[in-house]
């Protein structure tokens, strides 16, 4: 089951609270199931306002719990027990107990029904039998009245610290419907106040079971005093460091019990007591084991019982458990780069994946490392670039040099194809590095081959991934501009979501690629696999297609609901928000020539009024398109006749080249929106999309010109008679070929 939690809660809303049962199994494909562990849930314990005086008290606590996958039958509260129970004990006893091999034994007291009520459990202590009770309970709050026996002093020490109260801790868990019981929640505190507690900020990591540290050690923390006066701080803390390996018998680092070494077995070093003025402490380590602890101290005299390395909900605990070595741990470094889309985090020597990039590309790497994981620090940084020998470092060796700076001051720009390799290093107040090293392959745009045809429609049930492929290849094999895809390498398909569109993760064509071929045809589907295909992510967010674009090469986008893909989205999913406006900046309208404010898409419920039927030569075009229409047997056999095309783009702004102040080149359109043909039955009908622009092109005629032509179709080619789109193709691809 999962964690039930606990949440202040009033009486009026304790009425209206119910538990929601998950069910236990889960399920399969084929309506069996099989039965998932039972987790551990889990409680919270608020408190009321305090309630008493100096010699006796009582208190209001109320609690609350959830199951995620079940529900919690009952609660069980435990009071004060006993040091000599070690806190795995008292929170887990049923893992302590003789029949399991530990030390404790379990009595059931039953209530007049014979249901449990009471689980004592209890253990030989050392003057005689101890034991404590969990008492089970259905209730929320309950009020507990405590008195105050004794004088306050420091644990392990005779001292008394002058104030007369009492100390006391309450343990509250939940159990669940198979009887599982949460890890409890506690509270402890005097006769009049809560007791405060600490937790330690540096180092981080105290959770590790242990940490790497060097002979420089600092130690920070702070703390909180939540009934307290003023800023709710304690007013001092104590503190204490022992060395397991010099204990006796010696206790191994992996097996420490906090409580156990902190109170008992360390009990003749003493905690010593720091004002809360100054919250840290440093310690030249000789190589060892350690265990560090701090206490917080309040106002009213409280020492804060607790001694754990993590708390509830992740924040860092009042224990370190640590090893010191000569050279401690390694700093954690930290490198990014937007253009590579790098944000890699490691220790030690690291290698990062390598990265492809055309020539040109401006590079600026930033930043930034960490010791605090083993309470070291960070004093400076070195990079450089090919560099031959890591270990030399002064002038010549090819780094930049020791300093603070946290980036490259100036883009590394490569002129020339090749591998190459960016070094980041940082170092630690004890001379310890890290150094990641980023492999970079620049990459020259040859264009040794013709056409490489992506395909990133991911057909779903109709057609299917072999129709699809079938009439792109009977195409081009149709077209006579090539030698056929099997016998000439210059025509290449590439698959996104590999063959027969099984693949369940995207894969798109590596700069290289694009590197080699003039012609890229993108046939894409904007809802690819849960809105993520790959002209997604090869054009707005990789920018390779920008590079392809800017070198010379030429783009042809096809498909279905393109206008969601390369309208950017920082998210690398399509975004089906329509209309749509594209603005500078965006792949759309920076490369594809989109000057509109508004895009429209026609949706698949109403292809059979407002579906595309058809594409007509943009009115006085003189670009040589010919009229296409759907070939009603690649419908599927419940739809021929009777349904359009869906998903298809059609702009309602019109695209004005005057638009955009910048624009250089010339824009062409080709196609516009037929809604209604002769296949309709029984009565044609008319779309009120019909007329719309729904293709373009762009070239820019200046010979000087590096970028390479464009062509925007914001339909599906498939569904059109193979001889109509044929001529359409041969068309295209002999005006790419003018340049």
């Amino acid at each position: 089951m999962s964690t039930p939690r606990i949440q202040p809660v009033t009486a009026a809303a304790l009425g209206g609270l119910s538990v929601l049962l998950a069910g236990g199994f889960a399920c399969t494909g084929d309506g069996s199931g099989s039965r998932v562990a039972n987790q551990r849930p889990s409680i919270r314990i608020t408190v009321a306002p305090l309630e008493g005086n100096r010699d006796s008290y009582t208190t209001e606590i109320w609690w609350i719990g959830w199951d995620d996958d079940g529900i919690v039958d009952h609660y069980e509260y435990a009071l004060d027990p006993p040091e000599e129970f070690s806190s795995g004990e008292v929170d887990r006893p049923e893992e302590h107990l003789t029949t399991s091999g530990g030390s404790l034994e379990l009595a059931v007291r039953r209530d007049r029904l014979g249901e449990s009520d009471t689980l004592r459990f209890s253990k030989p202590g050392e003057s005689g039998r101890v034991s404590f009770d969990y008492v089970k309970t259905t209730e929320f709050v309950k009020t507990f009245g405590f008195t105050t026996p004794h004088a306050d002093t420091v644990p392990g020490k005779k001292e008394p610290l002058g104030i007369f109260s009492g100390l006391h801790a309450i343990y509250v868990r939940s159990v669940d419907n198979e009887g599982m019981a949460s890890d409890p929640d506690r509270l402890a505190f005097t006769a009049t106040n809560i007791a405060p507690s600490a937790r330690i900020t540096h180092p981080t990591g105290g959770q590790a079971v242990s940490l790497k540290v060097g002979p420089q050690m600092r130690i920070s923390w702070d703390g909180f005093d939540l009934d307290g006066s003023g800023s709710r701080r304690p007013v001092a803390y104590l503190y204490k460091l022992v060395r397991l390996d010099e204990l006796s018998p010696p206790i191994p680092v992996f097996s420490v019990d906090p409580g156990f070494v902190l109170y008992r077995a360390a009990d003749h070093i003493p905690w010593i007591r720091q004002e809360a003025e100054t919250t840290e402490v440093r310690y030249n380590l000789e190589p060892g084991e350690y265990v560090f602890g701090v206490r917080a101290v309040d106002e009213a005299g409280a020492i804060e019982p607790f001694l754990d390395r993590a708390r509830p909900g992740g924040v860092p605990g009042n224990v370190l458990v640590m090893e010191s070595e000569d050279r401690g741990g390694f700093p954690t470094l930290t490198v990014s780069e937007d253009a590579l889309r790098l944000n890699v985090s490691g220790s030690g020597d690291i290698i990062a994946t390598p990265f492809q990039i055309p020539i040109g590309q401006p590079l600026i790497f930033s930043w930034h490392a960490s010791a605090e994981a083993y309470g070291g620090t960070i004093v400076g940084y070195n990079w450089g670039l090919n560099i031959a020998d890591l270990d030399r470092e002064g002038p010549g060796s090819g780094w930049d040099g020791w300093g603070n700076t946290n980036r490259n001051p100036t883009a590394i720009v490569f002129a020339e194809p090749g591998l190459n390799y960016v070094y980041v290093r940082c170092r630690d107040s004890e001379g310890v590095t890290t150094t990641m090293t980023i492999p970079i392959e620049v990459i020259a745009f040859e264009f040794s081959r013709n056409i490489l045809i992506i395909d990133d429609f991911r057909n779903e049930f109709w057609p299917t991934d072999p129709q699809h492929d079938a009439f792109w290849e009977r195409i081009v094999e149709g077209s006579g501009r090539f030698s056929g895809p099997s016998a000439d390498p210059e025509i290449f398909y590439h698959e996104v979501f590999g063959p027969g569109d099984t693949r369940f993760n995207r894969t798109i064509p590596p700069l290289s690629y694009f590197s080699k071929y003039r012609l890229l045809i993108y046939d894409t589907k904007g809802t690819g696999l849960s809105g993520w295909s790959g002209l997604g992510e090869a054009g707005p967010n990789r920018k390779f297609l920008r590079a392809h674009h800017q070198a010379g090469g030429h783009l042809w986008v096809t498909g279905e609901q393109t206008a969601a893909v390369v309208h950017d989205n920082p998210r690398n999913v399509s975004n089906f928000e329509y209309p749509k406006d594209f603005t500078p900046g965006s792949f759309g309208y920076d490369f594809l020539h989109l000057y509109t404010h508004e895009m429209h898409n026609e949706k698949y419920q109403r292809a059979d009024t407002e579906g595309m039927w058809g594409v007509n030569p943009f009115p006085g075009s003189t670009a040589g398109f010919p009229s296409m229409q759907v070939d009603p047997l690649k419908k599927h056999p419940l739809q021929r006749g009777k349904y359009g095309i869906g998903g298809t783009d059609f702009v309602y702004d019109p695209i004005l080249e005057s638009d955009n102040p910048t624009h250089t080149g010339t824009i062409d359109s080709l196609y516009v929106f037929e809604g209604f043909g002769p296949h309709l039955e029984p009565i044609p009908k008319s779309s009120v999309n019909s007329g719309r622009l729904v293709a373009i092109r762009w070239h820019d005629p200046d010979p000087a010109s590096p970028r390479g032509r464009t062509m925007w179709w914001g339909f599906p080619v498939y569904w059109f008679h193979d001889d109509q789109f044929q001529d359409a193709f041969n068309r295209a691809v002999d005006w790419f070929r003018e340049e």
